[in-house]
């Protein structure tokens, strides 16, 4: 019989990482809803009118809610659990991160797991059927008629899917499953978003309007405004003149007020100019390091797995992580910075990649429909549910995926694995080929020389400037 003093301890940690767990769910939905309603289109016409329709589009609404959180937290499933490992680690014995243990990490996977796939196959098809619906004919019209016309329909379609699922998988290996297509997005649309990255961001560089000098054009409106203050001052000492062109004073005095309302709007993007052309060409020297360290690490995963150096990605037995033994990264914790930094980064470039081909359904500001929203949500759910499985199948982290992520039947084929390295080094290989182009480096080395030029013309414009204004007796 189990020691009650150990059954108590058992009790306590169950409390405790439900409520961790339930706690972090919480804040994540809080912050789906708010971006989801910072998305929606506010005024739709066909709840407009009607409480049941209202009702039934914050129903769908909560459900859309529910699933960004869980795919946010699929896609911070391996940066949160690298962070545990490297905290336990720094801090093996320390009281205020008792909490946080292997069990804590292992349930936030399992339970993101389930609720990935009740979203993605239940809550977001409903949402969608439960809009649509109307009520079972011959029932009274209310909610709960269009609640059970809607799971109907969702049972049978899913009857269907599982039918057709069943006859493919006789034909098709069955490891292939939603996840492996899900990754098969994750590689076309990383690197393109590669690709719209740099694309983005040469356009910020070479673009006329960040391009313009700044400087130049100040300097004339400031000598501009200066010899326009110098007439006005000079017509005011001379009574007699200025009352013989008086109209012309009028003029002279319309004329300086907008030139020193130029030199004004002049003022303000000069002060900006000097952090646009920090920040911009930092960005774009940033995004090439963080690509062109991808493709080196999935150089290495490659070579690792022909040589036999790696395992593949797949967990064989059932086992619960063991946190701060060992670091994940031979670099330590800066290593596992790099890991996290650059999972995110694959984040932001598979939905960057996926909007950019598909662009009537990037969400924006308060004119997204419900439909769409649902839309947006299930892919939000596909991306971030393979994005675990990407991160590991081409060596970003060797922190082993837990639950049922590290069952999935295709990441122990080594065709499969290898071949999908393979691709996304081409992929990202062609990216940085044909998007850093000779154009783009040869600016982006310009603006650098411009950064660290010890004196440049424009500071000797200023200068002339200057003088010019201040000391108009030295020009004559």
């Amino acid at each position: 019989m189990e020691d009650p003093e150990e059954q108590e301890k058992q009790f306590h940690n169950a409390v405790r990482e439900y409520t961790l767990g339930l706690l972090f769910f919480l804040l994540l939905y809080m912050i789906s809803y708010y971006i989801i309603d910072f998305f929606r289109k506010k005024k739709e016409s066909y709840y407009e009118n009607d409480a049941q329709d209202a009702l039934v589009y914050k129903i769908s609404l909560y459900m859309c809610s529910f699933s960004l959180a869980t795919s946010t937290g699929a896609a911070l499933l391996l940066p949160l659990s690298i962070i545990s490992n490297e905290v336990k680690l720094l801090c093996p014995t320390s009281f205020y991160w008792e909490w946080l243990n292997s069990s804590l990490v292992q349930g936030l996977w399992n339970a993101i797991f389930l609720c990935s796939n009740t979203s993605l196959f239940g809550l977001l098809p409903f949402a969608y059927l439960f809009t649509e619906s109307e009520g079972l004919p011959g029932s009274k019209r209310g909610v709960l008629s269009r609640v059970y016309e809607s799971v109907l329909v969702l049972t049978l379609t899913i009857t269907i899917l599982i039918g057709m699922v069943s006859v493919i998988s006789m034909v098709i290996d069955s490891t292939y499953s939603m996840d492996f297509f899900g990754c098969l997005l994750l590689l076309i649309c990383t690197p393109l978003g590669f690709a719209r990255l740099f694309t983005v961001m040469s356009e910020w560089i070479m673009k006329p309007a960040f391009l313009r000098d700044v400087d130049e054009e100040y300097q004339e409106a400031l000598l501009e405004e200066q010899h326009l203050k110098w007439k006005l001052d000079g017509l005011a000492k001379n009574a007699a003149l200025a009352l013989m062109a008086s109209n012309g004073l009028d003029v002279l005095a319309e004329r300086h007020r907008i030139a020193a309302q130029r030199l004004s709007e002049l003022e303000n993007q000069r002060r900006k100019s000097i952090l646009r052309t920090i920040i911009y060409p930092v960005a774009m020297a940033l995004l090439l390091v963080l690509t062109v360290y991808s493709f080196l690490l999935v150089l290495r995963n490659i070579f690792e797995l022909l040589f036999g150096m790696k395992t593949l990605p797949i967990v064989i037995q059932d086992t619960v992580p063991a946190l701060g033994i060992n670091s994940l990264s031979s670099l330590g914790t800066v290593g596992c910075a790099l890991e996290i930094i650059l999972i995110l980064y694959l984040w932001g470039a598979s939905l960057v990649g996926f909007y950019s081909n598909l662009t009537s359904l990037t969400p924006r500001r308060s004119s997204c429909p419900l439909m769409n929203v649902i839309i947006n949500c299930a892919v939000f759910s596909i991306l971030s549910s393979a994005l675990p499985l990407l991160s590991r199948v081409i060596g970003l982290t060797d922190f082993d995926l837990l639950g049922n992520f590290g069952k999935v039947r295709w990441l122990g084929n080594f065709t499969i694995v290898l071949g999908y390295n393979l691709v996304f080094a081409g992929f990202t290989l062609g990216c940085l080929m044909t998007k850093f182009t000779a154009a783009t480096r040869r600016e982006l080395m310009n603006r650098m020389k411009t950064l660290f030029a010890p004196l440049t013309r424009f500071q000797l414009s200023m200068i002339s400037g200057y003088l010019l204004a201040h000391c108009p007796k030295m020009t004559r």
